[in-house]
């Protein structure tokens, strides 16, 4: 029992480390929103979204992830194209 809780406490660790960064990529996600809104760039970006997991598929040492990461990347672009989307309606 003590390993488990061992293990908890690192996953813990890393959740707050995650939600760190997800707060501060949600923010740069907003100023991102503000430049396209100015430049009349769509929020979707397909290319680049694609481009972003190939990326980060690479650095995994675990290719038994990449699925999993794929999976976890998607969820972060809609939630970052649902900020932008807020931001975008907010700024008019």
């Amino acid at each position: 029992m003590d390993e488990l809780i061992r293990f908890r406490d690192e996953i813990n660790k890393i959740d707050n480390e995650l939600t760190l960064l997800f707060e501060k990529r949600m923010n740069i996600s907003k100023r991102v929103a503000e430049y396209k809104k100015n430049n009349n760039i769509p929020i979707y970006d397909p290319v680049r979204e694609d481009e972003i997991i190939r990326e980060n598929i690479e650095k995994l040492n675990d290719n038994g992830l990449s699925q999993e990461l794929e999976l976890f990347y998607r969820n972060i672009f809609k939630i970052s194209r649902i900020v932008q989307e807020k931001e975008m309606k907010r700024e008019k």
